[in-house]
């Protein structure tokens, strides 16, 4: 009977389950595998565009991966295919730009309604640029972001780039200003030739030291000949590049060099409509449960601020807080808003 006992225990433990569930199991797991190596293919994509060869490879090999149970072939050639390294563009010229996938989207940021509704048009020309090459036009390309610091003009950069589905580039200004004659002038003409290969988001931060008045007391002409050369370039530069700018300080920024560009958006710090629009979803229940918030949010949204970035700062301190003292010092957070400037 023992053994009678134990020959049951193992064939109930080895049992298959029914047919129509290792089906649907089967079926489950191949659409999950499909649906992953579908998601690698945007990052492998744009790495190959932009000569990214490691990327590629590592892209490539957790396609591989993910194929080899459910489509064995395509997963073979695919690996065999890890041993050459095909680029049809330069290699990024690292030490003068970053590549970065997009981090943000346009519906993520609290921008006030004009700059939204400028952001949202260039997006929208973009997406019709073949409309527009059929009548001999080509999308504006060439945008300046400026405004006190804080506001998104970074965010606002990625978002074009996440919404346009384009590679987003960076200036990396250490490698980029070069104190030798006419080094920052051939580092410009590198990233911009780069860039213009194929479609992009270029973005250029606190672009006021690069392009900077011609006439400005104490310049020198190095100075001068960088924003002589940068006029050049930009006019070169072509549409499917979407060349973002930023600044805190217009006033200082050549005139002529103003002018090159298509769109000029200001990013203000916020209104009161935008405190309230970022603390209620900063502090929204889902990402506070528990807790009863709305004396502090209508606390934070009443008061002014010089910056969203410090919003979002103020309501991850109270979720912080939440979380580690069970909010104990929120009403001590929220108190040192009295102290804030009003202007």
């Amino acid at each position: 009977m023992q053994d009678l006992g134990l020959e049951f225990e193992c064939t109930a433990l080895e049992s298959p389950p029914p047919a129509p569930q290792r089906k649907a199991s089967a079926k489950s797991a191949q659409h999950a595998a499909s649906k992953a190596a579908i998601n690698c293919l945007p990052a492998l994509v744009a790495a190959a565009g932009w000569g990214q060869l490691d990327k590629v490879q590592e892209q490539t090999r957790q396609i591989v991966d993910l194929l080899n149970e459910h489509y064995p072939s395509v997963s073979k050639k695919l690996a065999a295919r890890l041993t050459t390294n095909p680029t049809r563009l330069r290699p990024l010229p690292d030490n003068l730009l970053i590549a970065n996938e997009p981090r943000h989207t346009l519906t993520e940021l609290i921008l006030a309604d004009t700059a939204r509704r400028e952001i949202e048009a260039i997006i929208y020309e973009h997406t019709l640029a073949s409309k527009l090459a059929a009548y001999q036009l080509q999308p504006r390309h060439r945008i300046l972001l400026h405004g006190p610091p804080g506001n998104g003009k970074t965010m606002v950069a990625e978002a074009f780039a996440g919404e346009l589905g384009l590679p987003f580039l960076q200036i990396k200004y250490g490698g980029f200003m070069d104190s030798h004659l006419g080094g920052t002038n051939k580092n410009l003409t590198t990233v911009l030739e780069f860039a213009s290969q194929a479609p992009c988001v270029l973005f250029a931060d606190e672009f006021d030291g690069l392009g900077g008045a011609r006439d400005l007391q104490g310049d020198v002409g190095e100075a001068r000949r960088i924003t002589n050369h940068l006029l050049i370039e930009l006019e070169r530069l072509p549409s499917h590049c979407l060349f973002v700018a930023a600044t805190n300080m217009t006033g200082i920024m050549d005139r002529a060099l103003l002018r090159r560009f298509d769109f000029v958006i200001e990013l203000t710090k916020p209104t009161q409509t935008m405190v309230v629009e970022c603390v209620n979803r900063e502090l929204r229940s889902e990402i506070t449960p528990g807790f009863d918030l709305r004396p502090q949010i209508e606390r934070i949204s009443s008061t002014t601020f010089d910056s969203v970035h410090s919003v979002v700062e103020l309501c991850k301190q109270i979720r912080r807080d939440l979380v580690l003292n069970q909010g104990a010092n929120i009403t001590t957070i929220v108190q040192t808003l009295k102290t804030c400037p009003k202007h």
